[in-house]
């Protein structure tokens, strides 16, 4: 057995309470920046009262222990500290707001997630059903029967595919240790993996191969082949039916090289932080077209960082992107 390893971790649509929510937030802080004011204003002016009833004793002759030095120190405290307890408090206010914002994002992502899901869980199986019953019903010919059985195995894999994407990110939030290292071709690896995507993902694509031989990494292959696999299907979902899909695996140095080159829409510069985050997919969800769940690219990437490799996009020419993933190789 390997050394196990654990993974290194880390709204939009009308809702009521939220809303009532962030005006009741927005009106206490605007009500608390008013008292601070008028505290700042009535200190200041019981300041400036106090210096004038000095000045009017010392007028007539009065005596004090205190002097023209003390009312300016003593303004210049009020100042300070107004500015001190100001800055906390914009400071906690932008905190709150910032958190706020960010429960929001998460709240539509997970609805968007489970819109997603409903519909990738909901379409394949009313698919298969459609199909069992037609098998059932009706004598058809040889070669259709098999037609439909193909199909139908194809949408149980994508279910499958939906399934084990959704298990390993919930063993990614417990911290349990997902993969035992070892030494893996991942040039068999890389063959065996897209011979399985021809009859899915890929059968709707011109695909290429440029796969250099005899390239080891060390790590899960289970794992690694989930990021062959959601590389290409990504690629596949973002591209028009017949565009081409180059896939490509080469030796750089001491490290593996595997690319996926699409031409589909592209990804612009200040999306590609968001793209590999949980849950995160451009557009909303119920007039997107593409299906997904937005956990193919969270999951490829966690799956690299903890193989200590890295992954990059880059624009394709003359259009659409590149997802570059670098392993290191095994040692020999």
């Amino acid at each position: 057995m390997g050394m196990a390893l654990k993974f290194p971790f880390f709204n939009s649509d009308f809702c009521p309470m939220k809303t009532q929510g962030r005006i009741l937030f927005y009106l206490l802080a605007g009500y608390v920046i008013l008292q601070f004011v008028w505290w700042a204003f009535t200190l200041i002016t019981l300041n400036e009262e106090l210096r004038m009833f000095w000045e009017i004793n010392q007028d007539l002759g009065g005596t004090s222990l205190l002097d023209e030095n003390y009312f300016s120190k003593r303004f210049y405290m009020i100042i300070g500290e107004g500015v001190v307890f100001l800055t906390i408090l914009i400071a906690g206010m932008i905190f709150v707001h910032r958190y706020m914002r960010r429960e929001a994002l998460i709240a539509k992502a997970e609805r968007n997630f489970v819109l997603s899901v409903s519909h990738e869980l909901k379409t394949p199986l009313a698919s298969v059903r459609l199909m069992l019953q037609t098998l059932l019903k009706k004598d058809l010919p040889e070669a259709k029967r098999v037609e439909i059985i193909n199909t139908a195995i194809a949408d149980n894999k994508r279910l499958s595919s939906i399934a084990d994407n959704v298990l390993v990110v919930a063993r990614m939030e417990q911290g349990d240790s997902l993969y035992v290292k070892e030494s893996v071709d991942f040039s068999a690896l890389a063959k065996r993996s897209l011979k399985s995507l021809h009859e899915t993902v890929m059968r709707n694509h011109q695909v290429k191969f440029d796969l250099n031989e005899d390239i080891h990494v060390t790590g899960d292959q289970d794992l690694l082949e989930s990021v062959i696999i959601n590389l290409v299907d990504n690629a596949a979902k973002y591209s028009e039916k017949g565009s081409e899909i180059h896939v490509v695996l080469k030796q750089e140095g001491g490290s593996a090289i595997f690319e996926v080159r699409d031409q589909g829409l592209g990804i612009s510069k200040g999306e590609r932080p968001h793209v590999f985050k949980r849950f995160y997919r451009s557009g909303e969800e119920s007039v997107r077209r593409s299906k997904g769940t937005g956990l193919g690219l969270f999951i490829v990437n966690q799956i690299v960082k903890a193989h200590l490799g890295k992954i990059s996009i880059e624009d394709n020419q003359p259009q659409g992107s590149i997802f570059q993933v670098s392993l290191p190789l095994t040692s020999r």
